[in-house]
């Protein structure tokens, strides 16, 4: 499968260490949010029972898949696995470009309130912060030296399991 870093001897800390605690903590959250605000009216866009299904099933599907890749790449940060930047990175990218469908979506639907287009920049600002550390951080090229990074094709799943589904969800409204 993925072999280990060569800097095993180095500890996860710092700003890494947040930065997993963060993505495990906004899993939970995500969850916890998703079932304490979940109604069937939510989805009634007075258009069929099949339809309101296919955006609760289209809303599960990003939430599952956001969770499991957090504990994945929790997983694979805390074993040094050589693909564990590129994974984190593509999920980092993946919900930036969900924030942004939300964002979308939210304009489109004309369902704009102060506290959730806040949320929404907030979401995106820090998505844009993790992408830059991940990237350029000192302490992620000591513990993934670039040499020994991998990309695998499926590091780049969480791009389609989580923003896809919100988007075709969206096509399909409009256009229906």
């Amino acid at each position: 499968m993925g072999k280990e870093s060569k800097s095993i001897g180095r500890d996860i800390s710092g700003w890494c260490t947040f930065f997993l605690f963060q993505l495990g903590l906004c899993a939970i959250i995500l969850i916890m949010s998703f079932i304490s605000n979940f109604s069937f009216q939510n989805y009634d866009v007075g258009i069929s029972e099949t339809v309101k299904l296919l955006g609760i099933v289209c809303d599960i599907i990003p939430i599952v898949f956001i969770a499991i890749y957090a504990i994945l790449i929790i997983y694979s940060f805390i074993k040094r696995r050589n693909y564990s930047v590129q994974l984190a990175m593509s999920y980092v990218f993946a919900l930036f470009l969900n924030a942004n469908c939300d964002l979308i979506w939210a304009i489109l639907s004309y369902n704009i309130n102060t506290p959730y287009l806040l949320s929404c920049i907030l979401g995106l600002i820090w998505f844009a912060i993790w992408l830059i550390y991940l990237y350029y951080s000192r302490q992620i090229e000591e513990l993934f030296p670039i040499t020994t990074r991998v990309s695998r094709k499926r590091d780049y799943l969480p791009i389609i399991f989580i923003v896809l589904p919100p988007i075709l969800w969206g096509i399909f409204i409009l256009g229906y």
